[in-house]
């Protein structure tokens, strides 16, 4: 019987010899497979990764699945670039479902969530970035659905999906730029109360709370409710500009709500003759 440092090199030397062979695409799907799989007890698991990834046909499949697994025993980098290229030739194969699980399984759950919305699979990405992910990650999965959503005019639909993961700020912003000037100071005044009850004593800071007023004041003035109009503006004062902590007077908010008034019958009016 050989030593085993002289059964190792000639298993090594064959094993080259199989690589060159497969590199060359002077080998069979059977040849490549058995040096891959050859190669993980020789611990050349680099190598095995390398070809179970090069692997094509309708067992390739199972072969990527394999390198992915192979590749944890060479590093948590190394199984993380395996599965990101299993997971980009699983999706051309086809197979997007097996591909977002490997993502999911190594950390990558928003990179998952970005393959689904690449394909339309918007619920779907929504309903996993709300399972796998941590705030920010979420929000940023809900926030290019939203940006879909107003590209494509569905600005009411965009609200309601940033409204959702609770992006109130930016759900503001989409009901000022839909006109729904009354619903975005209703929403501004909700989370006001609630900050309240939640945080007593602390000051409440609201990007945009100031324009939602001041718009939601001009529309009131244009139907002749004064009282009204006046008690936003008074919101709108006291809320600053933009939510910050310099606040104009009450007077500089009259004015810009006189502004914004006559700004708001110009584009209904623009409106009326680009629909005629």
């Amino acid at each position: 019987l050989r030593s085993s440092a002289e059964v190792r090199g000639d298993a090594h030397g064959r094993l080259s010899e199989r690589l060159a062979l497969s590199w060359r695409g002077a080998c069979e799907y059977e040849l490549t497979r058995a040096s891959a799989l050859s190669a993980v007890p020789l611990g050349a698991n680099d190598s095995a990764v390398a070809l179970l990834l090069g692997a094509d046909g309708a067992a390739a499949p199972a072969d990527w699945l394999m390198a992915c697994l192979v590749a944890g025993a060479v590093s948590p980098e190394a199984q993380a670039a395996a599965v990101e290229r299993a997971a980009e030739q699983l999706v051309a194969a086809g197979d997007l479902h097996a591909a977002v699980t490997l993502l999911v399984l190594i950390g990558g759950g928003e990179a998952a969530c970005a393959k689904l919305q690449a394909r339309g699979r918007w619920h779907e990405a929504a309903a996993l970035a709300k399972t796998a992910l941590d705030g920010d990650a979420r929000a940023r999965v809900v926030r290019r659905w939203a940006e879909e959503l107003a590209a494509h005019g569905e600005l009411s639909r965009a609200t309601e999906v940033l409204a959702s993961e609770g992006l109130w700020e930016e759900a503001v912003e989409r009901l000022v730029e839909l006109g729904a000037f009354d619903a975005a100071a209703l929403l501004v005044c909700a989370v006001r109360d609630a900050h309240a009850a939640a945080r007593p004593g602390e000051p409440f800071r609201f990007r945009g709370a100031a324009r939602a007023f001041l718009e939601y004041a001009a529309y009131l003035t244009r139907l002749g409710l004064d009282d009204l109009a006046a008690h936003h503006t008074d919101l709108a004062a006291a809320a600053g500009d933009d939510g910050t902590a310099e606040q104009m007077s009450r007077e500089e908010a009259a004015q810009v709500v006189q502004q914004m008034a006559r700004l708001q019958e110009t584009q209904e009016l623009a409106l009326q003759d680009s629909q005629q």
